[in-house]
C-alpha cells in the first residue's frame, strides 16, 4: 500500500490557500472528494440564482477561530439595485445547503463582489480603441457581463474558470436559439481583443467546444484561439479549466487554456 497522508497537514494555511482545506479526520482522497462535492454544489446554487463563482475555498485558522468560506462571484443581473437582497437570500440558502451536506455550522462567510471590484478596470477598458470590434454586440444580453469578464481577464491572472463559467452559462441559455452562433462570434472577437490590447497580461488563449454542435449526429470539435500558447512546455504561467455542459440536446465539453506573459 502507498504511504498515508496526515489530513492535519492540509489545515495549515498559506498565502495562496490550497484547494483542499476542510476540517476533517479522513484521509486525503476522501477529504479531496468531499471538498470537491461541496464546491460543486455551491457553484450550482449560485448559477441557479444568476451568479458566477470565480473562487471558492475554505480557510481554517487556529482552534480559537471559526472556519471561513471565501467566495468571489460575478452577478449576471442587469439591475444592480436588488443585489444586496439577492446576496442575503443566497447566504441563507448557502447555510441550508452546507447543513444538508453535514458541514459544520459555525463558519463565517466572506463575499467578494467582482462587479464592484471591476469598476476601476472598466473605466480603463472603455477608453480602449480596440473595443470597436465589439460595438455591434451592444444590444445583446451578454454584452455587459462580457465586458466585466473582459476587464477582469485583462488585468488579473488565474481567471480561466470565470471565463469558462461565463461561456457555459450563455451557451446553455442560447443553445436552442439563433443567437448562439452570434454569441460564439462575440467570444471569438473578445479573445482577439484580449491578446492585442495594450497592457494585457495574456499571451495566448484557446477555447475548445466538443459535442454535437448545431444538432449534428456526430461529435464535432470547434476551437477558438488567439495569440501564442505554450501547452507543451512550462515556460510561462498558465491557467486551465474544464466544464461539462449538460443540456437537453446532449452533453458538451468546454476547455479553456490561458497563457500569461
Amino acid at each position: 500500500m502507498g504511504q498515508k497522508v496526515n489530513p492535519s497537514l492540509f489545515n495549515k494555511q498559506l498565502s495562496n490557500p490550497p484547494s483542499w482545506s476542510l476540517v476533517s479526520g479522513n484521509e486525503y482522497p476522501l477529504l479531496l472528494k468531499h471538498q470537491y462535492d461541496i464546491e460543486a454544489n455551491i457553484r450550482k446554487l449560485f448559477e441557479q440564482n444568476r451568479f458566477l463563482v470565480k473562487d471558492c475555498f475554505f480557510l481554517v485558522g487556529d482552534t480559537c477561530h471559526k472556519p471561513t468560506l471565501f467566495l468571489s462571484f460575478l452577478s449576471l443581473n442587469q439591475n444592480s439595485s436588488g443585489l444586496s437582497g439577492a446576496k442575503a437570500l443566497l447566504s441563507v440558502k448557502l447555510k441550508v445547503l452546507l447543513k444538508s451536506l453535514s458541514f459544520r455550522s459555525d463558519f463565517r462567510l466572506i463575499f467578494l463582489n467582482l462587479n464592484q471590484s471591476s469598476k476601476s478596470f472598466l473605466k480603463r477598458v472603455k477608453k480602449t480603441p480596440d473595443l470597436s470590434l465589439l460595438a455591434s454586440f451592444k444590444t445583446e444580453s451578454f454584452f455587459k457581463t462580457g465586458l466585466v469578464v473582459f476587464s477582469l481577464l485583462l488585468f488579473q491572472k488565474d481567471t480561466s474558470y470565470l471565463l469558462a463559467s461565463f461561456i457555459s452559462f450563455y451557451f446553455k441559455a442560447l443553445l436552442k436559439t439563433r443567437k448562439l452562433s452570434r454569441f460564439l462570434i462575440f467570444v471569438e472577437k473578445l479573445l482577439v481583443v484580449l491578446v492585442s490590447v495594450k497592457g494585457t497580461v495574456i499571451k495566448g488563449i484557446k477555447v475548445q467546444f466538443k459535442g454535437r454542435l448545431n444538432g449534428s449526429t456526430r461529435t464535432k470539435t470547434r476551437v477558438i484561439e488567439s495569440g501564442r500558447l505554450s501547452t507543451q512546455t512550462v515556460s510561462s504561467l498558465s491557467s486551465y479549466s474544464f466544464i461539462p455542459i449538460h443540456t437537453s440536446l446532449g452533453s458538451f465539453g468546454l476547455k479553456i487554456w490561458i497563457t500569461y506573459l
